[in-house]
């Protein structure tokens, strides 16, 4: 009867993991966004991080997909933004509700390209905003950007990985 529970609770535990899995939008890569501005703000005042607000369409088209499933599942880019930013998502495409707000709080467009804004705890920029950054090496820059203009140290592997 022991073998039979820990069977039934490894099927849970295995199915719970995948649809949590199934659930992740691919527009969102590897990274662990937190999905509330205000959670974020907490979070960076408690560490001490800036936070990179991703502003992006979910469900999304292929080129938000694509930038998920390139950018934000490369593995420098993914380590540099957990362990350096607070990461918030926030979608592009909400028409009302906490998303829509955060929207209109930054000004950003509705259904624009993504864009990801870095932060202080106050919501003013750290280096000013930017469209248009779709490929690992040019995240890479602004993250070392951002980085230097909060006066934070900016990890060896974004100057040394071979983009």
């Amino acid at each position: 009867m022991k073998v039979m529970s820990q069977y039934i609770l490894f099927a849970v535990c295995l199915t719970a993991f995948s649809i949590g899995n199934a659930k992740k939008h691919r527009e969102l890569g590897d990274v662990n966004w937190l999905r509330n501005y205000d959670h974020a703000v907490a979070e960076a005042k408690s560490n001490g991080k800036p936070i990179l607000i991703l502003f992006q369409e979910i469900p999304g088209c292929s080129g938000c997909v694509e930038f998920g499933q390139d950018t934000l599942r490369h593995p420098v880019i993914v380590e540099a933004i957990e362990n350096n930013f607070v990461p918030l998502a926030i979608r592009n495409n909400s028409r009302s509700g906490h998303d829509h707000e955060i929207l209109k709080r930054f000004n950003e467009p509705s259904w624009n390209f993504q864009v990801m804004r870095f932060v202080d705890t106050n919501g003013k920029d750290i280096i000013p905003r930017k469209d248009r950054i779709w490929t690992p090496s040019a995240t890479a820059r602004r993250i070392v950007a951002a980085l230097q203009a909060a006066d934070r140290q900016v990890p060896d592997k974004l100057f040394t990985h071979d983009w």
